[in-house]
């Protein structure tokens, strides 16, 4: 007999997170979660990328890196053999 734990994360359009901004780009921010004060994006079971142009009234100059920001997922993919699931998000 074999017993065993696990937290299931499956992004569904429409959930609200709270990501932390790990670089800024041309594209957009670059995000992830923290499910303890010492992850970093190594440790995050999402990357989000949050594009440049859902931002309006040029907030997006306003964000930099290790600032959080509450976001609404609007697209994800799981790749073949991935430590990560990528998702799409637009702020709130």
């Amino acid at each position: 007999n074999i017993t065993y734990r696990a937290n299931v994360l499956s992004p569904v359009k429409g959930i609200s997170l709270d990501i932390f901004v790990n670089s800024i780009t041309k594209m957009g921010l670059i995000g992830y979660i923290k499910e303890d004060d010492s992850d970093t994006i190594e440790d995050s079971p999402f990357i989000i990328i949050v594009p440049k142009e859902y931002f309006v009234d040029d907030t997006f100059d306003k964000y930099s890196v290790n600032d959080e920001l509450r976001v609404t997922i609007e697209a994800s993919r799981i790749k073949y053999m991935a430590k990560n699931i990528q998702i799409v998000a637009k702020p709130i």
